[in-house]
């Protein structure tokens, strides 16, 4: 089923990301505006039943993929009877991003008592910030039922120098605690985030850090970055998938579509003669246009 947008029709979603907080440290920033305030219980249950239970019929398509992302969102008290609520209308898969305050002490960083959503999430990911809080974390989740545990690894300039120890921070932690899968993602423009200034570079790190934890059976995927600007990699692409977008703002039918509200990605002409366009987001427009970045171009097979 398709949706009009202003960028003409795309296939209308079955996946909802919810932004349960007005503010999110260490989250990877693309373009959603920042909401006002936090959404409310209430919001919360009517906007998965909005899109869950309403959207059943010959017009549209219930959304069977949840992903919640706020700070502190692990701390509230109404998420285990709204995961339950979203199991019982159909949301076969539950993504919770969340943050250090989730799951550790505010003395410090023994684990939080446990606020019952654990076992209602399939995967749980966890943003990077530096190497040995990475490792306390990974060991608080490490005694809860979530399946599947992701790092996200935001390739800012800052946070560059810390991608080697990340690497060996993650191997010497196992295996009494480890991550299902590590994501690097390429910085969104704008939010004050320069692209890094070597992709080249940049993608090199990543390469020799993706073959250290693949040895050890950790999973790998790079986001954002096209594989004529990375070069191969040794483990699978992943493209983008479109979503409904909700915040305090943006509820039920003036919700967002993630594709093309909130991010958008550019290809040339050149990009449906590459071997990855089914693989590839293509490149962000405003990193194309600045001086020194290289352009895209097919990409023969191996």
């Amino acid at each position: 089923m398709l949706r009009w947008t202003s960028s003409g029709a795309v296939s209308a979603p079955q996946s909802l990301q919810i932004r349960l907080s007005q503010r999110f440290p260490g989250r990877v920033q693309a373009g959603a505006p920042v909401p006002r305030r936090a959404m409310k219980a209430d919001e919360l249950v009517s906007n998965i039943l909005h899109f869950t239970a309403r959207m059943r019929g010959p017009r549209q398509r219930p959304c069977t993929t949840l992903v919640l992302s706020g700070g502190g969102l692990g701390r509230r008290d109404d998420l285990p009877a709204a995961l339950r609520l979203a199991r019982k209308e159909g949301i076969r898969r539950v993504v919770l991003h969340a943050s250090a305050a989730d799951l550790v002490a505010e003395e410090g960083l023994a684990p939080a008592a446990d606020p019952g959503w654990a076992a209602l999430v399939d995967v749980l990911v966890l943003p990077f910030t530096e190497p040995g809080l990475l490792a306390s974390l990974l060991r608080t989740v490490s005694a809860r039922t979530v399946p599947r545990v992701v790092v996200n690894v935001s390739l800012q300039q800052p946070m560059l120098r810390s991608i080697p120890p990340l690497a060996d921070g993650i191997v010497a932690s196992l295996p009494e605690a480890r991550p299902d899968e590590v994501v690097w993602t390429w910085p969104f423009p704008g939010h004050g985030t320069p692209m890094p200034p070597d992709i080249h570079g940049t993608a090199e790190l990543v390469r020799a850090a993706s073959m250290k934890l693949q040895g050890c059976s950790v999973a790998n995927t790079l986001k954002g970055l096209p594989p004529c600007l990375s070069g191969p990699m040794p483990f699978p692409r992943r493209k983008t998938g479109n979503r409904w977008y909700v915040d305090a703002d943006h509820q039920h039918d003036d919700a967002l579509l993630f594709l093309p509200a909130v991010a958008r990605f550019h290809k040339s002409d050149s990009c449906r003669f590459c071997h990855e366009d089914q693989v590839c987001d293509g490149f962000f427009a405003e990193y194309l246009d600045q001086p020194g970045c290289p352009g895209l171009h097919p990409v023969e097979p191996l």
